[in-house]
């Protein structure tokens, strides 16, 4: 009996602090979080793509390096979700970070190839 009024103690204090999500970012700071990581990513396909290369090998390469910055940009992004809500966008924004980041790449690529450069 003992043990079970313990484990409803720590359950019920779980809950109250699960339901807790962190307040809300202003706009001002996704914005700047979101540019931080597009930032990251435009300067790493710089160093890394070298024209020939898949698009999709420099993109992942490139959000290897920028994986603090993508990180962080989540966490700002998602703040003010509750956990369940954030576990989903995480996961969403995960699935869509290869695409995204090989767009920048094609962009780069395109904006290379109009200014004649390799």
């Amino acid at each position: 009996m003992k043990i079970a009024k313990q484990s409803t103690i720590l359950v019920l204090g779980c809950l109250g602090s699960c339901t807790h999500s962190a307040p809300p970012a202003s706009e001002a700071e996704k914005t700047a979080a979101l540019t931080d990581y597009v930032n990251c990513v435009d300067k790493a396909v710089q160093q890394l793509d070298d024209g020939k290369s898949d698009a999709s090998t420099i993109a992942l390469g490139a959000g290897s390096n920028c994986a603090a910055q993508y990180s962080w940009s989540i966490s700002v992004t998602g703040s003010g979700m509750n956990p369940a809500e954030f576990v989903l966008y995480r996961e969403k924004m995960q699935r869509d970070q290869v695409q995204i980041t090989i767009g920048i790449v094609l962009r780069a690529r395109a904006s290379r190839a109009q200014q004649g450069m390799p």
